[in-house]
């Protein structure tokens, strides 16, 4: 009969937890700035207002989570953006930023 592998890659039973190394995530808690159209998401962390600017009109902000559930969109048809997030919980965020010339870009946001 086959053992069935651990959470810890070993087939041992153990009566104690076994500690395992996790892959570590970096997070931007800086401006994040995309060159190719000098778009910038800042701040992140960040508390209330979420600002975006760009060289292209940005059409639309739209904030997923991380489980990819729409949280909110906003049209903007300018080149910059002042985007509320006050409402949200504390947690990660993806933001999709719509630009006017077809190109769409994804950064991760921090909610404190």
């Amino acid at each position: 009969m086959q053992k069935l592998a651990r959470g810890n890659g070993s087939t041992t039973d153990s009566s104690s937890f076994v500690s395992i190394a996790c892959p570590v995530i970096n997070l931007a808690v800086e401006e994040i700035t995309s060159s190719a159209n000098n778009l910038k998401v800042f701040p992140s962390p960040v508390n209330d207002i979420l600002n975006v600017s760009s060289d292209q009109k940005i059409i639309s902000v739209t904030i997923f989570n991380t489980a990819e559930q729409l949280i909110l969109t906003k049209a903007i048809n300018d080149k910059i953006a002042a985007v509320d997030v006050s409402g949200l919980v504390s947690g990660i965020y993806l933001v999709k930023i719509n630009l006017d010339n077809r190109n769409v870009k994804t950064v991760k946001v921090i909610k404190r």
